[in-house]
């Protein structure tokens, strides 16, 4: 099992990991998230993964980057917009 600080090394370098905690910052592992393609929204939502990234770069859905930097959105994000815009909740996200 890796501790909270090679985690931490691993995503942003040990330079960045070293001012962090100078500067009194406590690392800790995040809770784990789920995470949804644009092209899983897109079924959701009856449109094309590119407007599902429209949306997101307009500002309507927050997206997330995943390390490898792919676009990626969080469940609640996504149950959030779909309730908001009046689309059915899949029973994925119920």
């Amino acid at each position: 099992m890796t501790s909270e600080r090679e985690e931490a090394v691993k995503l942003v370098g040990e330079e960045a990991v070293d001012k962090l905690e100078k500067a009194g910052y406590r690392l800790h592992r995040a809770p784990s998230r789920v995470l949804y393609e644009a092209r899983e929204v897109a079924l959701w939502c009856e449109v094309t993964p590119k407007t599902v990234l429209a949306w997101a770069r307009a500002g309507a859905l927050r997206l997330v980057r995943s390390p490898g930097g792919r676009v990626r959105f969080e469940r609640e994000d996504v149950r959030a917009f779909l309730s908001h815009h009046g689309y059915a909740l899949p029973k994925e996200l119920s």
